[in-house]
């Protein structure tokens, strides 16, 4: 079920200086770079995030976009970009799948290279660790996507030479004990079966799945990613005691905006957690996966597209698949008998 929580959750991590954090510790490509370098000069700021749909070859770069993040940014100065990432979700919409969105998407600039390098970032945020299918298979997917999309965008005709090569890092919160607090890289790289070719790197260097799993348990283990990350989107810690530690052991100031976010974050997580999900939002829930069950679309996708657990869905699909005749209700009474 799509709540306030999960859009307050991706507002906290397109803060610049968490998203610098982010690409330091997970990209080969800005490990050198400060974070405020990071921060400040290579998170493009020309970024298409809102109302730019993600379907192959039809993803241009928006004029009306670009004026518009100029308007409310009020600058070219890099120093006076507002910390948060202006814009809405990117959508794409794929015939028979519903919609995918990208949580997060934006350039990353290297500036120091002799020609400046673009890299097209994902971040996605994910509640739920085990579904049906690998999260590993989702984000390769993910990247491809961002790949095809480039022509058009990126590239024209045949100049695949121009192609970015692209990033999804997938941050999985509630990751199980037995994972605990872990960062793990997916990436294509050239193996010589017989003899040598002569292929440069960046020719073939053109995606990365990096999963971030968190695991709120774990010991402090100093300025790290993991811990400034379950920091961030702990359940537990007040917004003042994140405030602080983000300000003290991360050097992130907390300005009215992202203090705004971290405290209706927690008050949502707080809410959630006490009342759980309410006759009302469950009948709501039942009534959205008949519409798409009515339509052919997948368990799958239709869980994705209401950001559920697939087996929830699942459990819904089956009654309805069972009984044509039950309504929302009837259908929810069902459930309840099942979870208890």
């Amino acid at each position: 079920m799509v709540t306030n929580y999960d859009e307050y959750v991706k507002r906290v991590l397109s803060n610049r200086y968490i998203l610098a954090w982010i690409l330091k510790y997970t990209t080969s490509e800005f490990k050198e770079y400060s974070i405020d370098k990071i921060a400040l000069e290579c998170i493009d700021k020309d970024i298409q995030i809102g109302k730019v749909p993600v379907y192959p070859g039809k993803t241009n770069t928006c004029t009306d976009d670009r004026k518009r993040k100029e308007e409310r940014c009020g600058s070219d100065d890099a120093a006076n970009l507002p910390d948060m990432i202006l814009g809405d979700n990117i959508e794409s919409k794929i015939p028979g799948e519903g919609i995918i969105t990208f949580d997060i998407r934006f350039h990353a600039i290297l500036p120091d290279e002799s020609k400046p390098i673009r890299l097209l970032v994902n971040i996605e945020a994910q509640k739920a660790f085990h579904l049906k299918y690998d999260l590993i298979t989702r984000a390769i997917f993910y990247c491809a996507r961002m790949l095809s999309a480039q022509l058009d965008t990126e590239f024209q005709s045949s100049q695949y030479g121009q192609l970015k090569k692209v990033y999804s890092i997938w941050i999985c919160m509630n990751s199980p004990q037995y994972i605990g607090n872990a960062i793990s890289e997916y990436k294509i790289e050239k193996k010589d079966i017989f003899g040598v070719t002569p292929d440069h790197k960046l020719s073939y260097d053109k995606l990365c799945v990096v999963m971030i799993c968190l695991n709120e348990h774990m010991e402090d283990d100093g300025d790290g990613l993991l811990h400034l990350l379950n920091t961030l989107l702990s359940t537990t810690l007040e917004p003042n005691d994140k405030a602080e530690i983000l300000s003290d052991h991360y050097g992130i100031a907390i300005d009215n905006n992202l203090g705004k976010e971290l405290s209706e974050m927690c008050n949502l997580s707080e809410a959630i957690e006490e009342k759980g999900m309410t006759e009302g939002e469950y009948v709501k829930l039942i009534c959205q996966a008949k519409k798409k069950a009515a339509k052919n679309i997948s368990i799958e996708a239709c869980a994705e597209m209401l950001e559920e657990d697939v087996s929830v869905i699942r459990r819904i699909y089956d009654l309805l698949k069972a009984h044509p005749e039950w309504n929302e209700r009837r259908i929810f009474a069902e459930l309840n008998i099942e979870q208890e």
